[in-house]
C-alpha cells in the first residue's frame, strides 16, 4: 500500500511535498520515499509526515538513504539510528535509518524536535 500523506498539485504539476511508504505485517513502517520541494525544506513538512505516520502505532519506521544525501541529516535530527551501512552493487553508500517506537509510543514520551 503506498499513500501519499501530503500533496498539492498546481497546474496538474506536482507541486509540495508527498511520502510513499507501506506497513509490513510486523507494523514497521518503510518509507520509501520523502519529497519535498526545494522552496518548502525547513518548514516542518517532513517532521509533520512522520508525526502522521508515528499516529498509525507501528513499532518502528525504518528509511533507507544514500550516504551523500542531505536526508541523513534529516533523519538523525529526528531520533533516528543507523541500523545498517552497506554499499550497493554499483559503489554507492547506504544508510539504513530506524526509529524505535513500540515503548516510546506506549508510554507516550515522543516528542520530535522541531
Amino acid at each position: 500500500m503506498f499513500e501519499p500523506l501530503y500533496q498539492s498539485s498546481l497546474k496538474g504539476e506536482f507541486f509540495g511535498s508527498m511520502c510513499r511508504w507501506h506497513m509490513r505485517k510486523d507494523r514497521r513502517v518503510v518509507i520509501y520515499e520523502i519529497v519535498i520541494e526545494e522552496d518548502l525544506r525547513g518548514m516542518g513538512h517532513g517532521r509533520k509526515m512522520i508525526e502522521r505516520l508515528i499516529g498509525l502505532n507501528p513499532t518502528a519506521i525504518i528509511a533507507q538513504c544514500p550516504a551523500d544525501l542531505p536526508a541523513n541529516g534529516f533523519y538523525q535530527h529526528l531520533g533516528f539510528s543507523i541500523e545498517r551501512q552497506w554499499k550497493t552493487n554499483s559503489g554507492r553508500e547506504m544508510n539504513e535509518w530506524v526509529l524505535q517506537l513500540s515503548s516510546i509510543v506506549q508510554q507516550g514520551t515522543l516528542d520530535l524536535p522541531k
